[in-house]
């Protein structure tokens, strides 16, 4: 079951659901369609990266009771693309790595709903308190 959060336009363009999110974690989830091909007829890279960042960014930005917002804007992502998706259904999982005052790492992988390597990349980000 997808969790009810605000999320960005382009993620609720490409139809991203968040199915979990945690501490340290995120899970991700995006049904495909041909909105998400490129012209060979294949996903597209950017999706991949789309969700690499999403689910890199929740991970670090879990809002923990009591403390004030955070967000956070992306410095460097690195991706590597494993190949094409066989099923239907892409899963992204976030995981920070490391936490600083300013600034986190995460690692993220992007399978199929048959456990199909498709993306994996690490992520740097800057976290500031929103408002």
């Amino acid at each position: 079951m997808a969790i009810d959060h605000e999320i960005g336009q382009l993620s609720r363009h490409i139809g991203q659901k968040t199915e979990e999110w945690r501490a340290g974690y995120c899970k991700l989830s995006l049904d495909l369609d041909e909105r998400h091909l490129n012209r060979s007829g294949t996903v597209d890279g950017g999706i991949f990266a789309v969700m690499i960042d999403s689910a890199g960014a929740y991970a670090g930005t879990y809002p923990e009771a009591g403390q004030p917002k955070r967000d956070c804007a992306t410095i460097t992502m690195t991706i590597n693309y494993a190949g094409q998706p066989q099923g239907k259904r892409l899963i992204a999982e976030g995981e920070m790595r490391k936490s600083g005052r300013r600034i986190y790492f995460a690692s993220c992988r992007v399978t199929d709903e048959l456990g199909n390597l498709c993306a994996f990349g690490d992520c740097t980000f800057r976290i500031f308190t929103a408002g």
